[in-house]
C-alpha cells in the first residue's frame, strides 16, 4: 500500500476538484490498486477471514469492478469534500474526506 501511495507523486496523480479544494486521487488510486489484488495476498487483514464479511479472498477484481469501486470512491470523497469546505474554507481538507472515499470503496 505504501509503495502504491508513493507512486502517486511519481505519476502525478494530483487531480483536483475546485469545489472540494483537494485531491481525491492521491488516496483513492492507491487504495483501488491495493483492492485489485487478491485479498489473500494482502498482509494485515487475515482477521477478516474469521468474521462474517462478504469478501472474496481468492480472486482479484475485474477491470469493471475496479472502475466501479473507483467511481464510488470519487463520488463519496468529492461530495464529502464539497460539504466540508463550506465550513472550513481556508483548510486544505483532503485528508479528512479522502478517508471517506477509501472506506466507501471497501
Amino acid at each position: 500500500a505504501l509503495s502504491n501511495a508513493l507512486q502517486v507523486d511519481a505519476l502525478d496523480i494530483h487531480d483536483s476538484a475546485y469545489n472540494a479544494k483537494g485531491h481525491a486521487g492521491v488516496a483513492l488510486v492507491p487504495a483501488a490498486v491495493l483492492m485489485s489484488k487478491p485479498l489473500k495476498d494482502i498482509s494485515g487483514i487475515e482477521h477478516l477471514r474469521d468474521r462474517k464479511v462478504d469478501l472474496d479472498f481468492d480472486h482479484p477484481l475485474t477491470g469493471e469492478e475496479f472502475l466501479t469501486y473507483l467511481v464510488i470512491g470519487y463520488e463519496i470523497a468529492y461530495r464529502a469534500g464539497e460539504t466540508l469546505i463550506t465550513t472550513a474554507t481556508d483548510y486544505h481538507s483532503s485528508g479528512a474526506w479522502n478517508a471517506l472515499g477509501c472506506a466507501a470503496m471497501w
